[in-house]
C-alpha cells in the first residue's frame, strides 16, 4: 500500500530508528513518542488487522513484542510496560496497518490509560457471554508447538518409580 507510513518504512522509503529486524517482523523507536521509550512492533506483510496475519507471524510479532517489552524494562529501567494492539484503522488510530505500540511505564509519568467502567444487567451479561463464548471455543489449542511436559518420575532420579535404575539399585538386596 502506497500510502500505508508502517509499509514506507518497512521499505525503507521512510527512516526509521530500528531496533529489531527480522524476515517478519520489525520493531523501532516511535517517532511521535507517547513517552520516552515508545516502541511499535509489526509484521512487515501489509495487513490492516491481526485476523489477517499469518498465526506463524502472530506468533513472532508477540515474541518481538514480548522481548521488546523487556529491554524497555531492563534498558531504560521501567516500573512496567504496557502493550497495545492497534487493529484497524478508526479514527483514534494513526496507522493503516497493524500495530502493537510497547510503552515503558513509571510512576507519575503522565499516561493516563483510565476509563469508566460500564455497568450491564444480568441479561446482558449473560448475552455478551454467549456471543464470546460461542467464538472462544477455537481458544483450545492443541497445535504441535505446545511443549510436551514429562512427568516427574521421568526427570527426577530422586523419585519412588520402580522402573528407575537408581532407586532399583538402592534397594537390591546383595
Amino acid at each position: 500500500m502506497a500510502d500505508c507510513k508502517i509499509c514506507n518504512i518497512i521499505n525503507k522509503k521512510i527512516e526509521a530508528k530500528i531496533v529489531y529486524e527480522d524476515a517478519a517482523v520489525m520493531a523501532i523507536l516511535s517517532d511521535e513518542p507517547t513517552i520516552f521509550g515508545h516502541l511499535l512492533v509489526f509484521p512487515k506483510q501489509h495487513n490492516l488487522t491481526l485476523e489477517e496475519v499469518d498465526d506463524k507471524v502472530v506468533t513472532q510479532l508477540f515474541y518481538v513484542a514480548s522481548y521488546a517489552a523487556t529491554a524497555i524494562f531492563e534498558g531504560l529501567g521501567a516500573e512496567g510496560t504496557n502493550i497495545i494492539i492497534c487493529n484497524g484503522k478508526n479514527s483514534s488510530q494513526k496507522y493503516d496497518h497493524i500495530v502493537i505500540d510497547v510503552l515503558p511505564r513509571k510512576t507519575n509519568d503522565g499516561l493516563d490509560f483510565k476509563w469508566e467502567p460500564k455497568k450491564l444487567s444480568p441479561e446482558e451479561m449473560d448475552t455478551t457471554m454467549g456471543k464470546i463464548k460461542d467464538k472462544a471455543d477455537v481458544m483450545n489449542y492443541q497445535g504441535e508447538d505446545k511443549p510436551k511436559t514429562e512427568s516427574k518420575e521421568e526427570t527426577d532420579p530422586t523419585s519412588l518409580n520402580e522402573d528407575n535404575y537408581i532407586v532399583r539399585h538402592l534397594r537390591r538386596i546383595p
